[in-house]
């Protein structure tokens, strides 16, 4: 059986900071076909990486050699009520993960505010929402069932295989190439979402109380605004408020919000300075409203984004500390680093920085070793590209990756920094012993060849 694939394929990443050169890029429709991919691989001594929506700004998925696409892997295997789970191959999108819970009066009791990456990168990855109970989607993964580095098909289930799940659970790709991935979820529920313009020292004051009052709750702020927008969630037996005319509403502004990214992105290049006066429109743009919705429905955002002039991210997680004292720290690392840039006349940041808390994680590379894993505060922030990020960008994640257990988010921009593998290395510390030990005990990729370079320079360099 021949495989087609596409010979010196051109690869870039949606926020097109990445790109390589591919020898063979492929598209499977089946796991006998990544069998033999990986097989042809391995035979010749080339690399494979995977990706799926390419929503990734570090570069976990960059080889020269084989780069499978899961993008044709992307049917909806099963949903059950009783118990409430789906069973989705990895190119499954959370979109479309939601509109299948939906149907079937269930759902993922978190949600990610990206509708178009994959089930297969969030796992991966370990992709977060905004809820204090519940983490990240590793932690929601029952069983997953993969092809090995040595082209054989395994099932790693949560319950039967322990250590093992807690690698595999957020593996970067390590592990093998995932085919079916079972998700436990919940009966459907509502909440009552609320948006609140609130000013923003009294906001990040009082985001203990916050985190503490309510079920879900996160935090945008556009730079050189007094206010911010904090929007909470709260589980709820109201009816339903939001309706399909709200949807489509919010749809039509998605898609005009997609085309103004077009024509500002440039104006802000050219003329740096009227980067206040954009950023105050978009914080107005965030209206304080309130409506009670299905929580399969709370998405911040739409298909649009994926048309959207692309966004350069940073971001960490760490421990938020008593009295969110860590959470408070970071966020005014980050305003005070903004002014200080604005005053010398330049203008990194044109998007927004949002923060939130998310639950309990597990997984061995997603939980700080030794640390309080029961709750981690996450804080990103986002920019088009500009000559000033870069540099600032460095400064802010050496100040935040300062912060006592913080860590980079393993899709977002960290590769760049001095000392980024010891900085790892030390933060995982056991964890990443534990995860690299069984990897080689297991067998799993007894040829390394789905480690591409950056990840060697990670993990395997020093060993």
């Amino acid at each position: 059986m021949s495989i087609p694939f596409r010979a010196n394929y051109h690869w870039h990443n949606h926020g097109k900071n990445l790109s390589s050169t591919v020898a063979r890029y492929y598209e499977p429709t089946s796991v006998a076909e990544i069998q033999q991919i990986v097989k042809e691989a391995r035979q010749n001594g080339r690399k494979v990486r995977v990706v799926g929506d390419s929503h990734s700004w570090s570069p976990l998925a960059v080889t020269k050699d084989d780069l499978i696409s899961t993008r044709r892997l992307n049917k909806i295997l099963n949903v059950s009520i009783n118990p409430p789970r789906i069973t989705v191959e990895p190119g499954v999108t959370v979109g479309e993960t939601l509109r299948a819970f939906v149907k079937h009066g269930v759902c993922l009791p978190m949600n990610v505010d990206l509708p178009t990456i994959t089930i297969g990168g969030a796992v991966a990855v370990g992709a977060n929402g905004f809820s204090k109970k519940w983490g990240t989607y590793a932690e929601f993964v029952e069983e997953v069932e993969l092809v090995t580095g040595a082209g054989e098909l395994r099932t790693v289930n949560k319950w039967r295989d322990g250590d093992l799940w807690r690698a595999v659970a957020c593996s970067l790709g390590l592990f093998g190439i995932f085919t079916k991935i079972t998700l436990s979820l919940q009966p459907a529920f509502n909440v009552r979402v609320t948006n609140h313009k609130i000013e923003m020292r009294q906001a990040i004051d009082e985001v203990a109380q916050t985190f503490e009052a309510h079920d879900y709750a996160q935090y945008f702020w556009f730079p050189f605004n007094r206010e911010i927008t904090l929007q909470t969630s709260d589980v709820t037996d109201e009816a339903v408020t939001w309706r399909n005319s709200h949807q489509r509403w919010k749809n039509v502004n998605g898609w005009l919000e997609t085309g103004a990214t077009h024509l500002v992105k440039p104006l802000l290049g050219w003329f740096p300075q009227i980067t206040p006066h954009f950023a105050r429109f978009a914080s107005n743009s965030m209206k304080a409203e309130t409506h009670i919705m299905a929580q399969s429905d709370n998405m911040l955002l739409g298909r649009w984004i994926n048309y959207m002039v692309p966004s350069l991210n940073a971001s960490v997680s760490f421990p938020p500390g008593p009295a969110c004292k860590r959470v408070k720290e970071a966020w005014h690392i980050a305003v005070d680093l903004i002014d200080a840039e604005a005053k010398a006349g330049k203008y990194p940041v044109n998007l927004a920085m949002n923060m939130r808390l998310f639950g309990k994680s597990t997984a061995w590379l997603h939980c700080i070793a030794n640390g309080d894993n029961e709750t981690t505060c996450n804080i990103q922030i986002t920019s088009f590209a500009n000559k000033h990020w870069e540099a600032f960008k460095n400064c802010l994640m050496e100040r935040w990756l300062a912060i006592p257990g913080a860590r980079p988010h393993w899709a977002k921009q960290y590769q760049d920094l001095p000392q980024i593998a010891n900085t790892l290395r030390a933060v995982y510390g056991e964890n990443l012993e534990a995860f690299l030990r069984i990897r080689q005990a297991e067998g799993v990729d007894p040829d390394n060849i789905f480690v591409n370079p950056f990840l060697e320079a990670l993990f395997f360099s020093c060993q």
